[in-house]
């Protein structure tokens, strides 16, 4: 099969700092058959594991030097892929995987958009995530918003501007608001949230096509960040947080095939499956099948 990625690179990355958690993802998608599923070379993991630092005092982030120190990495290792055309696929552990990313994007494209498909927000802080974990807070950080420090080598621009984000598959508002994390519609006031429910009622297919035409309009390129508990979570409940009132697999699917067969991609990344969770790689075998299905090169409706 061709698919439109040509490289994967794995980050066994678990910002809550699991042992036995999202950072086992990468070796599990591989044992599903992903490389050859994809038809991408693989280029190994980035050095990666389990956050093991305790919180900040002053950020109450956990481990914030060894998350800068994992995404600095993942940038280095992204650089040369992005600034000779490929497109690669990284494959989480969890969603602290975007800091790396968006630095090498900003790097090589300047300015980009992000396509975030994702069932929360992402936008707490050190103060209102229960355990301080960057992957509360990775869409805050990329854009500006988050704690200080998790970016050492970033000047003060922002990864990504709000007006070039779109999250899709929102759906955990009100939860979020309880936990009194801080409104990304308050202070990104730029960023486009379009919630589940509208998605689903618009239709994913469509919707994917929309956001892929206003980011190849806006900013011109855009990555994608796809955390697997945008599917819902009776469909998918091998990952850390499952939601209800998702898209269901086939759904998903509809909702990135015309995001990730967009020209102006320049690559995406996979998070948060939890092989704990998934005993025999059930689900596995289906985030296999669904990223093959979806940025099938050849595919159509």
């Amino acid at each position: 099969m061709t698919t439109v990625f040509t490289s994967a690179l794995g980050v066994p990355i678990d910002s809550e700092g699991l042992e036995e958690g999202c950072n086992r993802m990468p070796a599990a998608l591989r044992r599903s058959g992903l490389i050859a599923t994809l038809g991408v070379r693989d280029l190994g993991d980035v050095e990666a594991g389990p956050v093991r630092g305790p919180r900040d005092p002053l950020t109450g982030v956990r481990g914030p030097a060894e998350v800068a120190a994992v995404s600095l990495r993942l940038r280095d290792a992204l650089l040369p892929l992005l600034r000779s055309g490929e497109r690669p696929l990284v494959v989480g552990g969890c969603c602290a995987v975007l800091l790396g990313a968006g630095l090498a994007v900003r790097e090589v494209a300047g300015r980009a958009g992000l396509a975030f498909v994702d069932g929360h927000e992402d936008f707490y802080d050190g103060r209102s995530s229960l355990n301080g974990c960057v992957a509360d807070m990775e869409l805050a950080i990329v854009t500006g918003h988050g704690p200080a420090g998790l970016l050492p080598d970033a000047p003060g621009a922002p990864l990504f501007r709000d007006e070039d984000a779109v999250a899709l598959g929102i759906r955990d508002s009100t939860i979020a608001r309880d936990n009194e994390s801080p409104d990304p519609r308050r202070l990104a006031p730029g960023l486009r949230i379009i919630e589940s429910a509208s998605l689903l009622a618009d239709g994913p297919e469509r919707t994917g096509q929309r956001v892929a035409a206003e980011l190849a309009a806006g900013p011109g390129r855009f990555w994608l960040h796809f955390d697997l508990d945008v599917i819902d979570g009776e469909a998918m409940p091998a990952v850390d947080d499952p939601l209800p009132g998702g898209p269901d697999w086939r759904q998903t699917t509809e909702l990135l095939r015309p995001l990730l067969l967009s020209p102006v991609l320049l690559g995406a990344d996979v998070t948060i499956l939890n092989p704990s969770l998934d005993p025999g790689d059930h689900y596995a075998r289906r985030v296999v099948d669904l990223l093959a299905t979806a940025a099938q090169a050849t595919a159509g409706k």
